[in-house]
Order: C-alpha cells, then sequence, then structure tokens
C-alpha cells in the first residue's frame, strides 16, 4: 500500500514459482518418469511406433500436470482477490472515517 498526494494505492501480488515446482517437479517428474514403463511396455509390443507412444506418454503428463497446475493457480487468484477486496475495504472505511 502507498498513499501519494492523497491518493493510496493498493496492489496485491503472488509468485507462483514454488507452486509450478511442485506440481511440474512432483506430478510430472514423479508421473511421468515414474510411470515410463506404460510406454516402454507398449514399445516392445509395437516398436516402429516407440516414438509416438513417448511422445504421447509426455504430452499427456504435461497436460494434465498443467490442468492440476492452473487449477491450483486460479484458486490462489481467488484467494487473494478476497483477501485484497477485504483489506481494501478496511482501507476505505478508515479513510471515510477519517
Amino acid at each position: 500500500m502507498t498513499v501519494k498526494d492523497d491518493t493510496t494505492s493498493l496492489a496485491a501480488t503472488d509468485r507462483l514459482g514454488n507452486l509450478a515446482g511442485g506440481y511440474y517437479g512432483g506430478v510430472g517428474g514423479g508421473v511421468g518418469g515414474g510411470m515410463i514403463l506404460v510406454p516402454i511396455g507398449a514399445t516392445f509390443l509395437v516398436p516402429v511406433l516407440g516414438p509416438l507412444f513417448f511422445a504421447g506418454w509426455f504430452g499427456l503428463v504435461y497436460a494434465g500436470t498443467r490442468k492440476l497446475f492452473k487449477r491450483a493457480a486460479r484458486r490462489r487468484a481467488e484467494a487473494l482477490q478476497r483477501l485484497f477486496d477485504a483489506i481494501g475495504a478496511e482501507i476505505e472505511s478508515e479513510l471515510r472515517a477519517r
């Protein structure tokens, strides 16, 4: 919050680096790398389609992880907006009381 020339400005930000690292590293690495046996097994059955199996596998893992991350980021943004609105309302009530 800053006050300059009788104008109050309020900004709220959130850094999502740790959230992204947790999802992409944990889910992406854990599921993508931990369950790599799925495309490997499929490659043994149809070797010519091996590259397609791996590309599809990692694409699905990425898409699923991205969906989870976006949902968590949206929830955090909504919580931050509620906090921002509550602080803004408190500031307005204090300024009106003066």
